[in-house]
């Protein structure tokens, strides 16, 4: 995997030098993909529902911190929820705004991984969500968790809307949220990919922290299996239907994604490892560093070579300073 610490050093360095521009088109790119999204599965107000919007919102987002993706998603699906019902739209606002404060207990940053989680559960792609994994702490399942709630709301919206529609001048307030939530609820697909992501995103945050040797490596791989176990197996008995090509799509990809970041972002060299204890007046320490992995830099030489005739004749590999060479030039 040295190619992978070759494109990493070329790519800090290409990064150092251009990392304003660099940024400013990820967030463009990242919050594109979630706005457009967005509007494709809903489409509910032709005011908003129009990818102008979202290109204009995305150039926004760019220069904007990445937590403010979350907020515009959120502002964004409360403008086409309020076209389908306003306790809708209410019920959503209470749940941003729960969402939201807890982030006050997080990091506002980590509120970026609610849009990712929504998009790619929206495009059948959840396994995609494993990667990032390798990247969080266990106490962060919590944002992975609202963003599948998120993608459950918006299936449900769109599964029920000729219900929804219907019930606004036939029931009470209370009686359409609870309709919501009902729906919510008891839809096997939601339910059985909630569980399963905040299982296996707890399995392999927990392996990651592990001490043991390539513990990121084995939890990543035992989490994808218990994932691809409980899905298929929970599809099978709860009579769900999926998309095969795109799960397979989004398994084959998170595979990708998760060897690019152990191998290429977070390299690990185990062969240099070191187990260091000491003690104080009050406790015993264990450390154990293991250095990551790296490609040392090449040895600059200069060539010496005298000709004789025809022929050229190596003499000799020297490391020269450059203060040398300026004293041998005088």
């Amino acid at each position: 995997m040295k190619w992978l610490l070759r494109v990493r050093e070329v790519f800090k360095s290409f990064y150092g030098t251009y990392s304003p521009y660099i940024d400013g088109l990820v967030k463009f790119a990242v919050s594109m993909a979630v706005y457009m999204t967005v509007i494709y599965h809903t489409g509910y107000n032709t005011a908003v529902s129009n990818p102008f919007i979202a290109v204009i919102l995305g150039l926004i987002s760019a220069f904007l911190p990445v937590s403010a993706i979350s907020v515009i998603t959120a502002a964004l699906l409360m403008a086409e929820f309020i076209s389908v019902s306003l306790e809708l739209t209410a019920l959503t606002a209470v749940m941003f705004v729960f969402m939201m404060l807890l982030y006050f207990i997080f990091k506002a940053g980590d509120s970026i991984l609610m849009p990712l989680v929504m998009t790619v559960c929206l495009w059948n792609m959840s396994p995609l969500v494993l990667p990032i994994a390798l990247l969080i702490n266990p106490a962060q399942v919590i944002v992975v968790a609202f963003g599948v709630l998120v993608y459950g709301i918006i299936i449900v919206v769109r599964r029920d809307l000729s219900a929804l529609a219907a019930a606004t001048s036939s029931m009470s307030m209370g009686g359409r949220i609870n309709l919501v939530l009902s729906d919510l609820f008891s839809n096997t697909r939601f339910l059985l990919i909630l569980a399963a992501l905040v299982l296996t995103v707890l399995i392999v945050t927990m392996f990651k922290r592990s001490k043991a040797n390539y513990a990121g490596l084995v939890g990543f791989v035992v989490g994808n299996l218990i994932y691809l176990i409980l899905f298929i197996f929970g599809s099978y008995i709860l009579n769900i239907t999926f998309s095969p090509v795109s799960f397979a799509a989004g398994f084959v990809l998170g595979i990708l994604a998760g060897f690019v970041i152990l191998f290429g972002v977070q390299a690990l060299d185990y062969n240099r490892c070191e187990e260091v204890s000491f003690e104080d007046d009050e406790y015993c320490y264990f450390v154990k560093a293991v250095p990551k992995a790296s490609i040392s830099a090449a040895k600059k030489t200069e060539e010496i070579i005298t000709s004789v005739g025809q022929d050229t004749i190596n003499v000799q590999n020297l490391f020269i300073r450059h203060d040398e060479k300026e004293g041998g030039g005088r």
